[in-house]
Parts: C-alpha cells; structure tokens; sequence
C-alpha cells in the first residue's frame, strides 16, 4: 500500500456511501499524489479536509475547486504548527540526489508558474508549502495539484493534477538543499546569477514567508540555523522563468558548505517566550517597555533580529541602543535624557529618538501608555536608523 505523503489525516475520512463514483474519481485524478491507497473508509486520505465540503447536505462541489486547495493547504500547515519551518514556496528537487530548493516567493509572484515551467527537469515536491524539519532538513512531501488561472486570468482557477502537467515524481525522502528567493522583475536583463543574501537580507525576505515562525522555540535562531546549512539564502531575479533552471540545476549540483553562524542568539528572560499578545494598557503613564519577543538574535554591524509575535524588524543604528537600554520599562524622558545626553549625541539627537521609539512602537516592538502611542505615531518615517 502506498504511503501517503502528507500526514495531515483526521476524523472518519471519506464515507463512501455519501460519495458517487464520478467524484471519487475526480478527488483521485487531482489530488492523486496525495492520496493513499486504496481510498477507503478504514484508511482515511491525508486530504480528508474535502470530506467537510459534502458531509451535510450530502453533495460534493465540484473537485476542482481551488477554495479546496486552500482547506488542505490550512490543514497541512496547521500539523506542523510548532515543530517545522515551514516557506510559503514552491520545492522542487534533483531526482538523483534528492536535495530540494526551496523556491520563496509572495501569493501571485510565480512559484506555481515555475514549478510548471521546470517540474518536468526536477522532482515536483510542492508549489505551496515547503515544511521542513529544523533538526534533519528532511522535507514533507506536498505535491497538491496546480492552480492555475485561465486565458481570461479570471478566478475561479483550475486544478490539474500533476500527471496532466507533466511533472516529475517526488523522490524518496527528499532533504532540503537550497533556499532561494524569487523576485519577478520585468526589467530585468535575465543574466545568469544568483544574488548572495546577508541574513539580515535574508530573514527579511524569509520571515514574511514562513507560516507560524513565532509558535517554534527560538524561530529566528531556528530559521537562521536552517539557512546556514544550505549554504545561505540566494535572491534569483528573473523576467522569465526558463533562465532560472540552469541555475537551479548548478546550485542543486553542488553539496552545500554549511556556514558558520554570523548571529548569536540573545537571551530572553522566561516571561520573553509567553504567547499573550502584547498589551498597552498594562504601561504606565509615560513609561515605555520592551513588548514580549518570541526571539532576538544579534547580527553582524550591531544589528538585531527581533521577532514579537508576527512582526519581525532588523534593528540598526539607534534601534539596538534602545532595545538594549529598555531591559527594564522606563519612563520615556528618562530614556530620551539619557540617550540625548551622550557626549557623541548630535544636537537633534533627542527628537530623533522620540522618533525611533514611535516607529518601533508602531511596529509592535516596543510599548507604550496609550496617550504616548497616539501622540508618537504622528512623528512616524522620520528615523532612518531602523529598518524592517
């Protein structure tokens, strides 16, 4: 009996008897490499989710819906809440070896498009969800059908299996072997190479893109760890999607040299790893704080990485000075006096530290009195020492 490929089964499964035989076919020829075998009540697929969509009035809409895809999708991110990294991105991998690229990108910015383009040179893995463990870089398998829009570019899109497209199968086991981020560019000349990320770079691209990061123990450190053993995170700007192949097939070719960390992760006091969101109302009047970080990681230049809840920000030039001065709420004018007051301070050195507080106030990183937030989120894009 065949596997299935993505453990995300629950509940009693598809119940045959509320099931005709056209639409049963249909869950098989779409979803075919995600079913296992044989399809029955006693061995419940791992896209039990499309059971939902008929068990009360007894019908079944139509199995190429792409309102599906997403239900499956939700439910294969929700197993692996909280012990996989997990790249909103496309995977696709050398048949021989089985290392895998992680091909990031946005909604609507092209991983389905290049896993059409180039799934019949490499293993199709997924076009969605990348979900790999942070321990083995072992990767769960996904290889949901294609959702494609039609000549009109209208919604709703069709389903097509990966059969229909022609896709290579999924390798055995596949590992995780390259993180690459995708950046369509119209403009772009289309010359081969890939562009080397710094991680701060990186984990500003890669942040945005990774579902849950915030529920994993230490996600930064946990992440940042992922792509030093891959040998970094490249940025691949491209105006059509062919060029990216050869590419591919290089980086893929090559073991990965696995990098030395250049981050360190910052301690968190015990009350730093809770999950309650953070809430204004408990700072006292004039008062600022740290909010509740899920993780922080020094990198290089004085930066810092700060992870609080999903807002996640690189901190440069006065942003570390004031994370770092803030280990304990303080009032505001005390922390504006003390850092205006330095002998190197430049004379507006005091407005553009309100600035940098309200910025990162607004951001979710730091809290304030309520009064203080609504007056500070006025003077908002004139700190040009942080950066997100």
């Amino acid at each position: 009996m065949t596997q299935p490929t993505l453990p995300v089964a629950a509940g009693a499964g598809i119940n045959h008897l509320s099931i005709d035989d056209e639409s049963l076919e249909t869950i098989r020829t779409v979803w075919n490499r995600c079913l296992p075998e044989p399809l029955d009540a006693a061995q419940p697929p791992a896209v039990v989710v499309l059971a939902d969509y008929w068990k009360d009035s007894g019908e079944m809409p139509s199995g190429r819906s792409d309102a599906v895809v997403g239900d499956v999708t939700a439910t294969a991110i929700d197993a692996g809440i909280g012990h996989r990294v997990m790249f909103h991105a496309a995977g696709l991998s050398d048949p021989e070896s089985r290392r895998t690229i992680a091909l990031v990108a946005p909604s609507g910015t092209g991983k389905t498009t290049a896993v059409a383009a180039l799934g019949s040179q490499f293993g199709y893995v997924t076009d969605e969800t990348v979900i790999i463990d942070p321990d083995s870089l072992a990767i769960t398998p996904f290889p949901k059908p294609l959702s494609i829009l039609g000549p009109s570019g209208q919604r709703p899109k069709t389903l097509f299996s990966p059969d229909e497209l022609g896709l290579m199968a999924t390798p055995q086991n596949p590992t995780l072997g390259a993180v690459v981020v995708l950046a369509r560019d119209p403009d772009h000349d289309d010359a081969p190479h890939l562009e080397r990320l710094t991680l701060a770079d990186a984990l500003g691209h890669l942040v945005p893109q990774t579902s849950s990061l915030a529920a994993l123990d230490r996600g930064l450190a946990t992440l940042a760890g992922v792509v030093d053993r891959v040998g970094g995170c490249h940025l691949r700007r491209y105006r059509e999607i062919h060029t990216v192949g050869p590419l591919l097939e290089k980086l893929l070719a090559a073991e990965p040299v696995q990098e030395s960390p250049a981050w360190s992760a910052v301690e968190l006091p015990v009350e730093g790893r809770v999950d309650e969101p953070a809430n204004t109302s408990t700072v006292p009047d004039g008062w600022v704080q740290r909010a509740t970080a899920q993780d922080v990681l020094a990198l290089p230049d004085d930066c810092l990485a700060v992870l609080v809840d999903s807002n996640f920000m690189v901190l440069q030039g006065l942003g570390p000075v004031i994370w770092d001065s803030l280990d304990q709420p303080t009032p505001l004018d005390t922390l504006v006096d003390q850092l205006a007051s330095h002998p190197e301070a430049p004379e507006e050195a005091e407005q553009m530290v309100r600035d940098a507080v309200a910025q990162l106030a607004e951001r979710g990183v730091l809290l304030l009195d309520p009064a203080n937030a609504q007056g500070q989120a006025k003077v908002l894009g004139q700190a040009n020492e942080i950066k997100s």
